[in-house]
């Protein structure tokens, strides 16, 4: 009944209660200011990057956008190549409509007069011919301009190429004109119509804007300086915001990206939500590798005559294609984000401490901090066994095998002295030094629960030990800093470690299954390694074995509290690097 109420009881303080670890106050300007920095830059990068550049805070949706366009202007051409000719919107602008796009003729190789029927094919390698027999009935080159009929025609008096059927007569694309033959298109106007929502916010805008009415779009025009929210843009000043030159984009073409950024803040004290305007090339333009330049299709214009017969003005046409690129992502306020990157940030800022600890720990003059290897016991009785196989690590002379050996002909039981791990030390040859307040067994000892099972039993033979003991007094920082290291008897229930949330119950080292309902003893005796201290914020640092994963710390003054309890005889055994 009295496990069963001891149960209940355990369930009742593990709910009840409330664990924290403890705060140590270092007065030191160095360390003080490595913690204080750390901070102030997680703080910055926290309000100045997170929530200021990134807006971290805020809820985001992607833009969804449509995008129509109206070209005007008009040219006028006059070349011996063809009869004059006015132009408008109709003639220039192909197609009519385009997906996001429009494009501008500026440059053309016209070829009039066309009709199907057989001519010479263009000179080149794979066409040139002696006679019929170099030229092959039905054969096609998807490189070439039609179907060979089999024979070999004059192309030139000096020259013969295979006849094809074909619309003839064939294009000849290499006489390009050296100057565009729509020059004037520099100055054709275009009008964006750029509707965007973000259906997440239900917020809907227009590159339109508010204050904008009818006589204000007859008369404006873009200008990043004057006219910023005019959405009629000259095509001159479209390429020369790019960084290229209109005339010389136009005799080969060439294909330029309108960028219309709809990045939102839709706060209630920012909501800004208007459009910025941006010009690139979009297509290749390698000084070195420059092979197909320029943007450039072919397209025909059909007729019949009075009399039936079908012919057609080819045209390949060069000029500029408007890409409109429209991206964006509004923000506004949201709950959850909120939290996700406050918890984040919280969680940077635990990060400082730890820098900081190391900081102090590594790089002050006033720390030493060796690094014993932690080992954990398996009993609640080899604490003491713990601790040396923890020195012996750091020593590295004895093997496991020599440590189990040297355990077994000291015959060693379940209750360990420390004068019993002097002679351990001894035995294996590890040069070492016993410091105590008490020669012998004190009898006072007798009827403390933690040595009543094994005193009798022990007593005599801890006396006999201790008469081959002798004692002497150092200082064990000392000690410490020649990179020596103690095992220390301390009383558990007395001993603080200002690193960890809660004690460990050593008594509690249980087959799994096995519930512990202890009360808490006045002493319970438990060895420790010391393996640090630190001047400047007044504690030590010692390896408890009941953990595997951490270094200990605490006061000095709760340290000699639990070192010079009733019942630990203030033992210690300090351990040499060196034989």
């Amino acid at each position: 009944m009295s496990k069963r109420a001891g149960f209940f009881q355990s369930c009742l303080d593990c709910v009840s209660h409330y664990e924290t670890p403890k705060t140590l106050v270092i007065p030191n300007i160095g360390v003080g200011f490595v913690f204080r920095f750390g901070q102030l830059l997680v703080v910055l990068y926290v309000v100045g990057y997170v929530c200021v550049v990134q807006k971290a805070y805020q809820e985001k949706d992607s833009v969804i956008s449509s995008v129509t366009t109206k070209v005007k202007g008009f040219a006028f051409t006059n070349t011996s190549d063809m009869d004059p000719r006015f132009w408008d919107v109709a003639d220039y602008v192909i197609p009519s409509q385009g997906d996001n796009s429009f494009f501008v003729l500026t440059n053309m190789v016209v070829t009039p007069g066309q009709t199907q029927s057989r001519c010479p094919e263009l000179p080149n390698p794979s066409t040139t011919c002696v006679d019929d027999c170099d030229c092959m009935e039905g054969h096609s080159d998807p490189r070439g301009n039609g179907i060979q009929t089999g024979l070999c025609e004059n192309y030139t008096t000096t020259a013969k190429t295979c006849e094809v059927l074909s619309w003839c007569p064939l294009e000849i694309d290499t006489k390009l004109p050296e100057h565009a033959l729509l020059a004037s298109a520099e100055n054709f106007t275009v009008l964006i119509k750029n509707s965007i929502t973000y259906p997440k916010f239900n917020v809907h805008r227009r590159n339109i804007l508010p204050h904008i009415n009818s006589s204000y779009l007859k008369r404006c025009e873009f200008n990043r300086a004057t006219d910023p929210d005019c959405p009629i843009f000259r095509l001159k000043s479209i390429v020369s915001e790019a960084g290229e030159e209109f005339q010389d984009m136009a005799v080969k073409g060439g294909v330029l990206g309108i960028i219309i950024d709809w990045s939102c803040d839709l706060d209630w004290w920012a909501g800004k939500c208007y459009p910025k305007y941006s010009f690139r090339r979009l297509d290749s333009k390698h000084p070195v590798n420059n092979v197909a330049p320029g943007y450039n299709f072919r397209f025909a214009k059909y007729y019949k005559s009075q009399d039936g017969e079908e012919t057609r003005t080819l045209i390949k046409a060069y000029g500029i294609r408007f890409d409109v690129i429209v991206f964006g992502t509004a923000g506004k306020f949201g709950i959850v984000p909120t939290i996700v990157n406050l918890g984040a940030a919280l969680s940077i800022l635990r990060v400082v401490p730890v820098v900081t600890d190391w900081f102090m720990l590594s790089c002050t003059q006033d720390a030493v901090l060796l690094n014993v290897p932690v080992i954990r016991q398996l009993f609640h009785w080899d604490c003491g066994l713990a601790c040396s196989r923890m020195v012996l690590k750091y020593l590295h002379p004895v093997s496991d095998e020599e440590f189990q050996r040297a355990c077994w002909e000291l015959q060693l039981t379940e209750s360990v002295w420390t004068i019993d791990l002097a002679y351990l030390m001894c035995h294996l040859g590890i040069k070492h030094c016993f410091l105590t307040q008490t020669l012998g067994v004190d009898k006072g000892f007798r009827n403390q629960s933690f040595y009543k099972k094994h005193f009798d039993t022990e007593e005599d033979r801890v006396n006999e030990l201790f008469l081959k003991a002798e004692s002497k007094v150092q200082e064990i920082q000392a000690h410490l800093e020649h990179g020596h290291v103690a095992i220390v008897l301390v009383n558990a229930v007395v001993l603080t470690c200002e690193l960890c949330s809660s004690p460990v119950k050593y008594c509690c080292f249980l087959p799994v299954g096995q519930k512990c309902f202890c009360r808490k003893p006045e002493y319970q005796g438990h060895f420790v390694v010391l393996c640090g201290f630190n001047r400047t914020t007044g504690c030590v640092f010692y390896n408890n074995p009941a953990y595997s994963d951490r270094v200990c710390c605490t006061s000095v003054g709760n340290f000699e509290e639990a070192r010079r309890s009733y019942g630990t005889d203030e033992d210690i055994l300090l351990v040499f690097k060196e034989s």
